[in-house]
């Protein structure tokens, strides 16, 4: 009979309409293996490049988008007044001397920065501008300016490929093969770690595709810590997505995944992705752990030629430890079919990240809508509230015995049944959340009519 109605089903409702959410299973990882500078701290682009007479060089580029690449001894911070970090160094060098060629726009300056300091108090500090072009390696000797008489225990020191108080052209770019220290005879001091640039390894990679995350974000500021990632707990497939709030240089950074038109494009307003239908809910399944009362949320906003016409929020603080469904609705201000769409998923409030620790899996991630082609005609029932929580009624008008099955989205009968009068409450606690159809019979006629738990 289950076989039977499922087809009667297909015939009465059409069909669910899934949008093709990008990765949506979370099931496609790109791997991509990397060369990093060991040692260096580093934020935007920097590769391994061949320097003069066959020794490695270091390039540091501002990509197309602007951002500006940086290898650096230091804490990154927007303090240059007080810059933290760097390496322990025993000397007071007058000079740097550092191995260099380059090609920076017209407008921009790339910058070296050189910081000493003694027990953490700053000594010098010295930015040093770097304009044009220079087709070959060559030698270049940079001055440190002391303003205490005192002999630095450590050393901040940077390289940018572009502005650092302004905005960086796309396109530059500077190479430098070596770094070190002179001192007032001009003789090379103590060695400063890896100036040469010899010292490299390989790293392997993983990014989700269709979706930018935090983790790309801290990837591109030089960090090593991954905010999301891959879990093989999973409800279908091999992976969920894993979504966790850490602590970064002593503030917490959330787990952010939102989809994109193009990778490491970190811009979330407008359209990311294309859909053809009028969707009207947005769901998939989660497990949650805050850390006090942190909350979740994930959103669909949904365009018509750029102009946002739908949107929908699911948001929740609950502590889930098994995969739990959830299901929301995407509510339009305009009589439109959308053209495209964006989905964003934050494990905590993106303005106010809760404690680290507070850690979101999702999976099978969707858009639907519903063609049900049905005419509900029948007014000898009704059935209220709808959406339903807990419990819903369904409600005979005219007196008559009637039949009742509930049926899921596969077509299975979830619970049926036989010779209800007036009407039946009906207990909903103990459904997932989601879609489901009500069959209706009667000695007059049968209906359908949809139902949605909450």
């Amino acid at each position: 009979m289950k076989n039977n109605l499922a087809l009667t089903l297909c015939f009465l409702m059409g069909t669910s309409v899934f949008a093709q959410v990008p990765n949506g299973s979370f099931e496609t990882w790109n791997k991509e293996t990397i060369d990093v500078l060991k040692g260096w701290n580093s934020q935007g682009k920097h590769e391994k490049v061949a320097g003069p007479n066959s020794d490695d060089a270091v390039k540091i580029s501002t990509d197309a988008d602007g951002n500006l690449g940086v290898v650096a001894y230091v804490d990154f911070s927007d303090d240059l007044s007080n810059l933290k970090g760097g390496f322990a160094y025993s000397g007071k060098p007058i000079k740097l001397k550092a191995n260099l060629r380059y090609n920076i726009p017209a407008g921009d300056t790339a910058a070296i920065i050189i910081s000493a300091s003694v027990q953490g108090q700053t000594i010098s500090l010295d930015l040093h501008r770097i304009t044009g072009s220079q087709s070959s390696f060559a030698d270049q000797e940079f001055a440190i300016t002391y303003f205490a008489p005192l002999i630095p225990d450590s050393i901040v020191l940077g390289i940018t490929s572009g502005n650092i108080d302004g905005d960086p052209i796309p396109g530059g770019w500077i190479e430098v093969s070596k770094v070190e220290f002179l001192n007032n005879n001009g003789s090379t001091m103590t060695a400063i770690p890896n100036g040469d640039f010899s010292q490299w390894e390989a790293k392997t990679l993983e990014t989700l595709e269709g979706w930018n995350t935090s983790t790309d974000l801290l990837r591109a500021f030089g960090s090593d810590l991954e905010t999301v990632t891959k879990d093989v707990i999973a409800t279908s497939g091999d992976f969920a997505l894993k979504l966790e709030s850490l602590v970064i240089q002593e503030d917490t950074f959330p787990g952010i995944a939102f989809t994109v038109k193009n990778k490491n494009d970190f811009e979330v307003e407008g359209p990311t992705f294309k859909v053809t239908e009028k969707h009207l809910s947005l769901q998939g399944k989660y497990k949650y752990k805050p850390v006090g009362n942190d909350s979740f949320t994930v959103n669909a906003v949904l365009y018509f030629q750029g102009s946002i016409i739908a949107s929908g929020q699911f948001k929740s603080g609950e502590t889930v430890d098994t995969f739990k469904s959830f299901f929301t609705d995407i509510t339009y201000s305009a009589p439109l079919t959308p053209d495209s769409a964006t989905i964003a998923i934050f494990n905590t409030n993106p303005d106010r990240p809760g404690a680290p620790g507070t850690t979101l899996w999702i999976d099978e991630l969707s858009m639907k809508e519903w063609t049900t082609g049905i005419k509900e005609i029948n007014s000898n029932f009704t059935i209220y509230p709808n959406p339903a929580k807990n419990y819903t009624t369904i409600k005979g008008i005219d007196g008559s015995l009637f039949n009742v099955e509930v049926i899921n989205v596969s077509g299975q009968v979830v619970e049926s049944y036989h010779k209800i009068k007036s009407k039946l409450i009906l207990n909903t606690s103990n459904y997932n959340s989601g879609v489901y159809f009500v069959r209706i019979e009667s000695n007059r006629q049968t209906t359908t009519k949809k139902i949605i738990v909450k």
